[in-house]
């Protein structure tokens, strides 16, 4: 019953997040440090924990938080066509039926809950990007 509707909104997302790290992990390869470090015969586990993941963190942070909109948009639909209940239904009806207080509650949450994950993208960020002049 949740295979269909997980499938659907997880596959867009996820295709274009797993660009997104490996290009930011190709990104953090290339910089000196990781090459130094490399050269030093620093093991791929080391590489990955120590030099490269820090420097991606932020660039996956944000696309991580950008994707999170369109999941929340995608609700809507996957839960009116696959007939499941949740937020997206409740809004469905809410529109449907003219409800405008629901609409208005749905919608501020689902804004809320945006501002939080862009908020911690964006600390995320600031704090792996301290010291760091970009």
């Amino acid at each position: 019953m949740l295979v269909l509707p997980v499938l659907t909104l997880a596959v867009p997302i996820a295709s274009r997040n797993v660009g997104v790290v490996r290009s930011a992990l190709v990104e953090a390869a290339e910089l000196p440090g990781a090459r130094a470090a490399r050269l030093d015969g620093a093991g791929h586990a080391e590489m990955l924990a120590r030099h490269l993941l820090p420097v991606a963190a932020p660039t996956v942070a944000a696309s991580l938080a950008v994707s999170f909109s369109p999941l929340l948009g995608g609700t809507v639909v996957v839960e009116t066509l696959f007939n499941y209940p949740g937020l997206g239904s409740i809004l469905s009806g809410a529109v449907t039926g003219r409800d405008a207080a629901t609409a208005a509650t749905v919608v501020l949450l689902t804004a809320i809950a945006m501002t939080v994950v862009l908020t911690a993208a964006d600390l995320l960020r600031a704090w792996a990007n301290r010291g760091r002049r970009i």
